[in-house]
């Protein structure tokens, strides 16, 4: 086995809070589709053992396929993360962390090695850490498609660019026509704060909670930085509402694997669904994710 065969191997290993993939067979150079649901802790997915119907698209996956429940990221927060799936190295040696932003390791990335394998090479996300102008996490990505989300005053209009992300997926997978196959990136930031489910969730599940109340960002820099009592936070109320953007974006992936198989290319591919990183909603008095080793 050569170094870079060993390289890619290690890539799936490392950094995974939750994976699964699926392939009804195995061809020669199969399509490979990694999904990331940005900030999504396991304990809230149904192969975590979650409560209720969060997950129902990852659920079916992981029915068709291989879970792993102890994996661990290789670090809290995007950036870093990110790196470590990206190249299969620790922290410590791709040294993409809160001080230096920018990927500047030698190493190839798994894109490149892809490419230059005879991959179509394609990258889908909203969250902006992931941009190749700030980090140049996104070597190796012949396309690059960016869509900006949109957090306003407006309650309604709190969008983490999710929709715009799986629409540029589906055109994207309904327009190619090169022979090759494809490595396709997503990442879906739903989960991450600020916490506003839709309102058919809310209406089904989160009657009891004020239409307008949203855990925002500044609310948990508050209580990280001891400005605001954890005891005047409702944690309960919390995870409930982080709850109903795992499931956002659970219907966002559950949309792009329905788009595979309308285009036949669901049994050809290898899926991988994975999170970057988990989330605080209360463990230790804290939350958000970046400050902390305990976020789930």
């Amino acid at each position: 086995m050569d170094r870079r065969t060993i390289r890619l191997l290690a890539v799936a290993a490392l950094a995974l809070a939750l994976l699964t993939t699926s392939c009804s067979r195995e061809p020669d150079s199969p399509n490979i589709v990694i999904v990331v649901l940005d900030t999504v802790r396991l304990d809230y997915t149904g192969p975590g053992g979650a409560d209720g119907p969060l997950t129902p698209a990852l659920d079916s996956l992981a029915e068709e396929g291989t879970v792993f429940t102890r994996a661990w990221a290789n670090a809290p927060w995007t950036v870093p993360s990110h790196a470590s799936m990206f190249s299969g190295l620790l922290p410590s040696t791709h040294r993409c962390t809160g001080r230096h932003f920018r990927f500047l390791s030698e190493e190839p990335t798994f894109a490149e090695l892809l490419n230059e394998s005879g991959y179509q090479t394609a990258a889908f996300y909203s969250n902006p850490w992931l941009s190749d102008s700030l980090t140049g996490m996104l070597r190796g990505f012949e396309e690059q498609h960016a869509e900006s989300g949109r957090g306003t005053a407006i309650l309604a209009e709190i969008d983490q660019g999710g929709a715009t992300t799986v629409a540029n997926v589906a055109a994207w997978l309904g327009e190619r026509e090169d022979p090759r196959p494809f490595l396709m990136f997503v990442n879906l930031l739903e989960p991450h704060l600020p916490f506003h489910p839709p309102d058919d969730y809310r209406r089904q599940y989160l009657e009891d909670i004020p239409r307008d109340y949203v855990v925002t960002t500044s609310m948990a820099h508050e209580l990280n930085a001891g400005v605001l009592d954890p005891e005047s936070v409702d944690f309960d109320r919390v995870g409930r509402l982080y709850g109903g953007d795992v499931n956002t974006a659970d219907r966002y992936l559950g949309e792009i694997l329905r788009q595979l198989r309308e285009h036949g290319l669901y049994d050809d591919s290898v899926i991988i669904v994975t999170s970057d990183h988990g989330e605080n909603l209360g463990d230790h008095g804290y939350m958000d994710h970046q400050f902390g080793v305990f976020s789930r």
